[in-house]
């Protein structure tokens, strides 16, 4: 069992209100360390089938941030602005 399965089974037992925030950061930390380095493919896709929202199985989602949904393009631009 890895970590983030760990992680996800306390959050669940826990303080299940914040599996949805924990998935979101973890989408982009993947995210992040595909940019930057080299990850076997079977690892990223683990890591994606884990942080994927539980909407699909029928569990209340909490609100996402608004800056969800911005693709990543439009935030460098908005970093370059500042």
């Amino acid at each position: 069992m890895s970590s983030v399965e760990r992680h996800l089974r306390i959050l669940e037992e826990r303080a299940p209100e914040m599996l949805d925030l924990y998935r979101l950061v973890g989408r982009d930390v993947l995210r992040l360390a595909t940019e930057k380095s080299t990850l076997e493919a079977g690892t990223v896709a683990r890591l994606e089938t884990l942080f994927q929202s539980r909407r699909s199985a029928g569990a209340p989602l909490a609100a996402e941030p608004a800056t969800a949904g911005k693709s990543a393009d439009a935030d460098k631009g908005a970093r370059k602005k500042r």
